[in-house]
């Protein structure tokens, strides 16, 4: 590993002792991404890149230290035809979308598809897979009488450039979360470093269903006009398997010994 890398984790490191050291925070932001979004104001980030590591070579993830959601690795939206690539997802969601239960302007398609698996809803099934003669994951959405629905893509090689370019070094930051009576408050435990393995790693957790892709997206009606709200395709991890494509990186020793 490079001793600049080294340099900016120890950085990160004495940072997030500072914050650690603040307590419990309470948030000005809303949703899931709340604890993230705290801690990336507090280390001076200002703008968010969906193609750039938060802490300039370091992504930053932030867990809860008392329940197992995911952690989303990456964001990556299927290779499509961009002409037509809203029309698929409308026509996706559509098909195999489902009305919220008290919403009925939107389809909601929320989903983790594992690889090597069908998966089975009511009037259509999932195929996923890796095609190795193209190099590219595969999802297959048909209907029963075995027409294609539609038929998401990522090509390895733009997956593996994903990875290096965006989560190579990662950072994962446990945090608890308390509700007071003037709001949410979350506190920042522990901070822990990871090197990416490589891209047979990452295949290989996908065979092994320590990876699957989660789906979140959303089709709107407003005003007679339907609209697709794009809050996510990733590839995610839980926090207890990510040791199948990540190395730990301790830095207590260089630590002691400054």
């Amino acid at each position: 590993m490079k001793e600049n890398d080294f340099n900016n984790m120890l950085e990160l490191y004495d940072t997030f002792k500072k914050i650690q050291n603040y307590g419990y925070i309470k948030s000005g932001f809303k949703g899931n991404g709340s604890a993230g979004n705290i801690f990336e104001m507090l280390i001076g980030k200002k703008q968010d890149s969906m193609s750039l590591p938060d802490y300039k070579n370091i992504e930053i993830k932030t867990h809860s230290s008392t329940t197992s959601y995911p952690i989303d690795l990456l964001s990556a939206f299927p290779i499509t035809n961009k002409i037509n690539s809203e029309d698929r997802l409308k026509n996706f969601l559509n098909i195999c979308g489902h009305y919220g239960i008290k919403n009925k302007n939107s389809k909601y398609y929320n989903d983790k598809i594992y690889l090597n698996e069908i998966k089975y809803h009511y009037d259509y099934f999932a195929k996923s897979y890796i095609d190795f003669k193209n190099q590219q994951v595969v999802i297959d959405f048909l209907t029963y009488d075995l027409i294609l629905i539609e038929k998401m893509i990522w090509p390895i090689k733009y997956i593996y450039d994903k990875i290096k370019t965006k989560s190579d070094l990662l950072a994962l930051i446990s945090v608890n979360k308390k509700m007071f009576h003037d709001g949410v408050y979350y506190k920042y435990n522990k901070i822990e470093f990871y090197k990416f393995k490589g891209l047979v790693f990452f295949i290989k957790a996908l065979n092994e269903k320590k990876i699957f892709i989660s789906f979140n997206l959303e089709l709107k009606q407003l005003d007679g006009i339907k609209k697709v709200r794009y809050h996510g395709i990733s590839f995610a991890i839980h926090k207890d398997s990510i040791n199948y494509l990540y190395d730990t990186i301790i830095i207590n020793q260089k630590l002691n010994s400054k």
